[in-house]
């Protein structure tokens, strides 16, 4: 990790959190997003190498459950629960116990 982005990520968050607090509304939050292709060339990495990548994906994976279930099991369960594909994608984007109260707030009982 570069200097510049250990300075940046934590801004990021900050400034994520405050502008979501400010108001929730999932369109708005998705369009200030854009989808961002990233491909993966495993054509020049050997059995190996590929093996290591899945792992890594694997535990990637692992680490974000485990970060759900520690900071928010309810906003956990909303992201697993919730038909809205639109609010799945910004809770993946910028979930966290706020984030996720602010979005079980505006979706009502």
């Amino acid at each position: 990790m570069t200097v510049r982005s250990r300075i940046l990520l934590p801004l990021a968050f900050f400034f994520g959190a405050v502008w979501i607090n400010a108001a929730l509304s999932v369109p708005a939050i998705l369009a200030k997003f854009r989808t961002v292709d990233m491909p993966y060339h495993s054509e020049n990495l050997n059995a190996r190498e590929k093996a290591m990548v899945n792992k890594l994906v694997e535990a990637n994976r692992l680490l974000d459950d485990v970060y759900w279930r520690q900071s928010d099991m309810a906003g956990m369960q909303l992201y697993e629960t919730t038909p809205d594909k639109a609010l799945q994608s910004v809770l993946m984007i910028m979930g966290g116990p706020a984030v996720c109260r602010r979005a079980r707030d505006a979706a009502g009982p």
